[in-house]
Parts: structure tokens; C-alpha cells; sequence
């Protein structure tokens, strides 16, 4: 589900929305790789404001900003490669969220040893979303490292990888040679600029992790723009649509035959039928048949990219009447929101007066906020800060982010990318992306607001905690929901709290590292005593055993658990209906309200789910919609501390 949430995020327009005025707080239950930037520009178009702006005032800056995009990369050269001076099409498969190559690609052996191509995987380092500058530039180094024909470059992606795909097309329209998204999405507004691209796109019809209207709408109005884009829907799939796409033999004769800038051909027929269930493999999207021989190597690029926008500044009263650095909050608007209309701006439009400079970015003219995952998003605000520092007295040691709604998701994604920049956070309503690596901020001071539930931060929180993080605050709001911001920003002590927190000095040991203080060891599936369900050799995704079930793949059973957070991984290893396994957990509390027999239920496959157990007991676990026959993969227990 959190991938949806990205998902659902990404494709919401800029819409100008006003904010409701907040209300006094009511009645709380409080309960206590990093891609750096350098700033290589001091363009401004805008000159400091006067000492005493009671109000809000707009600004705008430009700037350039230099960073490494760094990582690892999976490659497959053909078995002829380098034997002849050849130049060889090339496939660009970008992974979807979690990061799944490690476990193979859905790409089986024979078909690529049938229809050879250099295939080249980029590994994504967390947090991120696929970036068309990083990719772009991540493309140029391979074309120089290895014999590829530039006219024959197939960009493919599945899930977020297909949004990546799509984004590609449209950054780059006259760069490849074919387009396959798998299982993504993009805005149809962008039809015109790639209706001349040869595309190939995979969708669910029953997908519910990444809807199939935005595919529908997306490829209708290709179609309106004369494009003769392809569209293979299987009916009956969910997600995980690339083991068949991938196992169809027509995918690899299509791509093979387009050429960049050349018309889409046409005589590879399209399968008319595909086939739902035919193809037997794991969930995660690994094919059943032998992996191939992928190599494990480094890219290292430098992106430079030019950054600009808009926000509002509020200097506090005395600013600039004696030498003195100043506090400064960045606030970060819902999607949405205007500036003016929202949060601390707002307050002080009111009359309210606070004493630390206020930042509030407003949304790019054809950018959002809404997904401070990507890297545009962070080197923007990363851009805005190094604004502010150079233009304003700040204290370095005291800068602080809030932020709400899709602002408050934001707050962590700047936390990771900028560990070194903020003294605390506050996130109100928004969750946390799950590219999120709390090992770049373990440390930090963060005061989360939500509804009356800790979802969706008590992932996050319990791995904060589990690496020592006692600085770490959760108000509800009951029935507030994600509106709770309306509370948030008039707790009484929020910004007393906030100001007393001041940037901590850089480690001087290794980095924090979680160590486990739950169960010695983890649990794997033949740990679980399961009625109407058996464990059985099975070689997987992982190897080892695996859950089958039988009857009507209904399974009940228990495991003892010892205090701590703890973090489950499973996958199906045949499909089955399009919901998924349904997996619930029964006898634990939730990490942050004590309420007895609280249940997780979630579908399956899943990458990772968290939760806690608060004193030693068994809990009870159940599975339930599974078929008869149907493997479980990988069902391990681990703790986190």
C-alpha cells in the first residue's frame, strides 16, 4: 500500500487549494546514502527583505546545483559481446520500489540467450524516485563504457520502474528506440511529445497497488494523438504483470525491431490472448528459470542541474537591529496549499508573531512538492537553503522543517538527503516515503502529529527507536485524521520544544547500526507450527523452505515472540487470486496506544512490514484467500531491537 501512496502522490496536478484556518489545539494523547548538494551559483533574483516584515513577502531564487549520483548496477553482456566489433541493442530496466534485483530480474535466461541485447539495471540508492537527469546522465557513462548502438535503446521499467520508464520517454523523446512501462503510469497532458515514440505498455486489470485508469486514459490519449502505441492488459493479473510480458516472445522480436527516429513497426503481431497463469513465478517478479549471469558494478556521475522557485520569508521583529543568527523553520505546505493560506505564514498574517525566520517554498510552476522524494524535489529545497543561509542571519545550528500532509512526507525525505542541516523535525499527517533510510537521521529530534492512529509513522518510529532515538514525540488527534495539522500548529509547547533543540555535532565513531535486542535469532517459516498449511522443501527466490497451503488456503498459527519491533518479509511464490494472500497478526500492541489484540492485515506479496510486541507472548498468525497449492516464500520474523 505504501508504494500506492507514492504512486497516487506522483500523479496529482498542482492545484491551488486553500487551507483552513488552524483551531486551538483540542485534547491530545502525546506520548513520547546520502546525495549531497553543492551550491555552485549566488544568482538571486531578489533582494533581502528590510528588518521588521511583519508579513510574509515573496522571493524568488535560481540557482545551480552540482551533486554525485552514485550506486551500483546490474549488467548482462550477450555471449558473443566483444568478439566482434558490434554495436548491441541495449534494455534499461528500471526496478520497481524495494529494490527487488538483488533477487534476480524477470527476464529468463533463454529468452535473452535467444534474442540477445546488452541488458544494464541500475540499483537505486535510497531514498529515491527515478530521476530523468540522474538517469540521463547514468546513460551517457554506460554508452561510453560499453558497445552500444544508440539507435537501439529500449528504456523498460516495472511498477515505480514504470513510472521511471514513462518519465524517460517524456523527458527524452528522441533518445530511444522503444518505451515498455510495466505496471506505471503517467499524465496524459504529456501524450504529444512522445506520440512518435514506439511504446509498448503492460498493465493488470485487476492491479490494485497502481490503478489501471491512469495506463487507460494515458494510452487513449496517445491514440488521439495519432500514436500507434500498444496496450496489453491482462485481465485477471493484479500487479505483478513483467513475468508474463517478459516470457512472451513477441515483446523481444517488437523491441528488437524499432529503431530510433524510425516509424513503430508494426508486422510483429501482438499476442492476442495472453496468458494469466501460465507462467509460474515468485511475486517479487523473479522468472522461475535460471537467473541470468548478472555482474555487480559501480557508476559514478556528477549532475548538475539548474533549480529555481518561489517562497515567502518572515523576518521576526528586532531581525537586523544587532548581530545576532537567527533561528529559521522551513515549512513545507501540503500539496496544494498556498503559502499565504497555510500554516505559520498564515499565523502570522493573523497577527501572531514568532521569533525565528520563517521559510515557506511555494510549488514549482511545473513541479510538485507533493513527492519530496525525487531528487529535482530535494535538490529544489536543498537550493532553498543554501538560499536562505547565504541571504539571512540564520543560526546553522538551529534550522528546523515542518511540514504537513504531503509536506510532512517531505520532511523526512530532506532529513535523509540533509542529516547534517536540521536540528528537528516536525511531521504532521503526511507518513514517510519508505526510501526513507532513518540511518541518516537515527539521531535526530522529531515530533510526529497524526490522527488517532500512529500508521502511517509507526514503521519509521519503531526503527528510529530501535536505533536508540529517545527524542521522539507522537501526539493524536483523535478523529482528526491527516487533518490534524488544524490542531498541530497551535500546540501549546511545539515551538518551545522546537527551539530548544540544536543541531548535533557530526559522529566521530561509524555510523549508528541497529542491533537487535528481541529474539537471538530470526524466525523462518519452519519455525510456525500452521494448521491446513505445510512447510516443504521448495527451492525459491530466497532457497530454503516455503508455506504451502492446501484446502482453502486458509492457515492459522502461533509464534512466540519476545518484547521488541520486529520486521516480517514474504513472498508468494505462485500466483493466486488478485488480491493477494491475506496475512493478519493477532495479540500484539501497536507501538504507540495500548490496545489488546490489535490486528495487521495486510496483502501479500508485501516487502517489509514492521510492528511491535510490547511484552512476551504468542501472537497468532493468519493467512487466509490463498488457493490450494499456493507457496509462501521467505516468511521470516526478524527483530529489530
Amino acid at each position: 500500500m505504501i508504494v500506492l501512496v507514492v504512486v497516487l502522490l506522483w500523479i496529482v496536478p498542482c492545484a491551488m487549494l486553500r487551507a483552513e484556518d488552524p483551531q486551538p489545539a483540542a485534547s491530545t494523547n502525546t506520548i513520547a546514502s546520502t546525495n549531497s548538494a553543492t551550491d555552485t551559483s549566488n544568482q538571486t533574483a531578489s533582494a533581502p527583505l528590510a528588518a521588521d516584515s511583519t508579513a510574509p513577502q515573496v522571493q524568488t531564487f535560481h540557482r545551480e546545483i552540482t551533486r554525485k549520483f552514485t550506486g551500483d548496477y546490474f549488467l548482462y553482456l550477450p555471449t558473443d559481446y566483444g568478439k566482434q566489433n558490434v554495436k548491441w541493442p541495449v534494455v534499461l530496466y528500471l526496478h520497481g520500489h524495494g529494490n527487488w534485483i538483488k533477487y534476480g530480474l524477470p527476464i529468463p535466461k533463454h529468452m535473452v540467450e535467444k534474442y540477445p541485447f546488452i541488458l544494464i539495471a541500475p540499483q537505486l540508492p535510497y531514498p529515491a524516485w527515478w530521476d530523468t537527469d540522474d538517469l540521463g546522465a547514468f546513460l551517457d557513462e554506460m554508452e561510453e563504457e560499453y558497445a552500444i548502438d544508440p539507435d537501439r535503446v529500449c528504456v523498460t521499467g516495472i511498477s515505480m520502474g514504470g513510472f521511471g520508464a514513462w518519465a524517460m520517454a517524456v523527458a527524452y523523446p528522441d533518445r530511444f528506440a522503444s518505451v515498455m512501462p510495466m505496471g506505471g503510469s503517467e499524465i496524459p497532458s504529456f501524450a504529444d511529445s512522445i506520440a512518435k515514440v514506439p511504446l509498448w505498455v503492460f498493465h493488470g486489470g485487476k492491479d490494485q497497488a497502481v490503478g489501471i485508469g491512469g495506463d487507460i486514459a494515458m494510452v487513449k490519449a496517445l491514440k488521439e494523438q495519432g500514436s500507434n502505441v500498444r496496450f496489453t492488459i491482462y485481465p485477471n493479473s493484479g500487479h505483478f504483470v513483467w513475468p508474463q510480458a517478459w516470457n512472451t516472445p513477441e515483446v523481444y522480436e517488437w523491441m528488437l525491431a524499432q529503431r530510433r527516429g524510425g516509424p513503430p513497426v508494426k508486422d510483429v503481431p501482438e499476442p492476442l490472448v495472453p496468458s494469466d497463469s501460465s507462467i509460474v513465478f515468485p511475486s517479487n517478479g523473479v522468472a522461475a528459470d535460471p537467473l541470468l549471469p548478472l555482474q555487480t558494478l559501480k557508476y559514478d556521475r556528477s549532475v548538475t542541474r539548474k533549480v529555481e522557485g518561489s517562497y515567502y520569508v518572515y523576518l521576526p521583529t528586532g531581525y537586523g537591529k544587532q548581530n545576532v543568527k537567527w533561528p529559521v523553520v522551513l515549512d513545507i505546505p501540503p500539496h496544494g496549499a498556498s503559502a499565504t493560506d497555510y500554516g505559520l505564514p498564515k499565523m502570522v498574517a493573523a497577527g501572531k508573531q514568532f521569533p525565528f525566520i520563517i521559510v515557506s517554498p511555494v510549488c514549482p510552476w511545473d513541479k510538485e512538492f507533493n513527492n519530496l522524494n525525487t531528487t529535482y524535489m530535494v535538490d529544489t529545497l536543498g537550493g532553498l537553503l543554501d538560499e536562505v543561509a547565504e541571504k539571512y542571519s540564520v543560526d546553522p545550528d538551529r534550522v528546523y522543517v515542518i511540514g504537513a500532509k504531503e509536506g510532512g512526507s517531505a520532511t523526512t525525505a530532506l532529513a535523509t538527503n540533509f542529516p547534517d542541516r536540521f536540528a528537528a523535525i516536525v511531521s504532521i499527517g503526511g507518513g514517510s516515503f519508505t526510501g526513507d533510510r532513518p540511518t541518516n537521521f537515527a539521531q535526530l529530534p522529531i515530533w510526529f502529529f497524526n490522527g488517532d492512529s500512529p500508521r502511517p509513522y509507526e514503521d519509521l518510529i519503531i526503527e528510529l527507536r530501535g536505533y536508540g532515538n529517545d527524542n521522539i514525540r507522537f501526539t493524536a488527534y483523535p478523529q482528526a485524521s491527516r487533518d490534524s495539522y488544524l490542531q498541530a500548529y497551535n500546540t501549546p509547547d511545539l515551538f518551545d520544544w522546537l527551539l530548544k533543540q540544536k543541531r548535533l555535532p557530526p559522529p566521530t565513531s561509524a555510523p549508528v547500526t541497529n542491533t537487535p535486542k528481541g529474539l537471538p535469532v530470526t524466525l523462518e517459516a519452519e519455525d510456525l507450527t500452521l494448521t491446513n498449511a505445510e512447510v516443504v522443501p521448495q527451492e525459491g527466490a530466497s532457497g530454503g523452505k516455503v508455506v504451502k497451503f492446501s484446502d482453502d488456503g486458509a492457515a492459522e498459527g502461533k509464534v512466540h515472540l519476545a518484547p521488541g519491533g520486529y520486521e516480517i518479509e514474504g513472498w508468494l511464490l505462485t500466483p493466486t487470486t488478485a488480491d493477494g494472500v491475506k496475512l493478519e497478526i493477532e495479540g500484539h500492541r501497536t507501538m504507540l496506544q495500548t490496545r489488546e489484540a490489535q490486528k495487521l492485515s495486510v496483502s501479500v506479496p508485501w516487502q517489509t512490514i514492521h510492528f511491535l510486541v510490547t511484552e512476551e507472548h504468542d501472537v497468532t498468525v493468519k493467512f487466509s484467500n490463498a488457493k490450494a497449492g499456493v507457496l509462501l516464500d521467505r516468511l521470516v520474523f526478524k527483530p529489530l531491537y
